[in-house]
């Protein structure tokens, strides 16, 4: 159940996965608007931190989508949690849940923040490209909405939520890992048309 969303007066993270499906994408304006997803709430001010990263010495960033449905993902597991996978296919994300039990017994919901694009940079050569961008300062948020439920949060906003067992979840993280390492873009998708989303 989504709850009302607060908006600040405004004044002047987490490590997002790699991408799974390397789609090539066009070079596009900064976005206006950016999100982050996080089971911190009532947050005046974002800080970066190097908590997550992407195997790179960059120091502390702080992270954002430019779609609210993948910010909407760091609201369950942590991205470096075994029991979980991200990605996406034919332009909709994708999680990948091994303990659906675990998941909606912890699953506490959380906030998704709208921030000011023009705070955050984008190298297109590491994690997500287009859809990771970071800042290296403090960034007030714009607007927050609160979330009781994160499954509640990735369904209203487009993500395909699938449970599968551990074994299920293994052989694809395998996969996945094997074909980047041979230098080919893994086809997630057949694995995916077998499972069906949660809703």
């Amino acid at each position: 159940m989504r709850r009302k969303a607060c908006r600040f007066e405004s004044g002047p993270g987490h490590r997002m996965i790699k991408e799974t499906s390397q789609e090539k994408e066009p070079k596009k304006e900064k976005p206006e608007f950016l999100y982050h997803g996080t089971q911190a709430e009532d947050l005046e001010i974002l800080s970066p931190d190097d908590k997550r990263t992407r195997g790179f010495q960059e120091g502390k960033l702080l992270f954002a989508t430019p779609d609210k449905g993948f910010a909407a993902t760091f609201l369950g597991p942590r991205p470096d949690d075994s029991w979980s996978i991200r990605g996406r296919v034919g332009g909709r994300y994708y999680i990948l849940i091994s303990d659906e039990k675990r998941f909606r017994d912890s699953d506490k919901g959380g906030i998704i923040y709208t921030l000011p694009g023009d705070k955050f940079e984008c190298d297109e050569s590491r994690g997500m490209r287009r859809s990771e961008w970071h800042a290296t300062s403090d960034v007030r948020p714009i607007e927050t909405e609160r979330f009781d439920s994160a499954l509640d949060a990735m369904t209203e906003n487009g993500v395909l939520v699938y449970f599968v067992d551990k074994k299920k979840l293994d052989e694809i993280k395998k996969y996945i890992e094997d074909s980047l390492a041979a230098g080919k873009t893994p086809d997630t998708e057949k694995y995916l048309d077998e499972l069906e989303p949660a809703s």
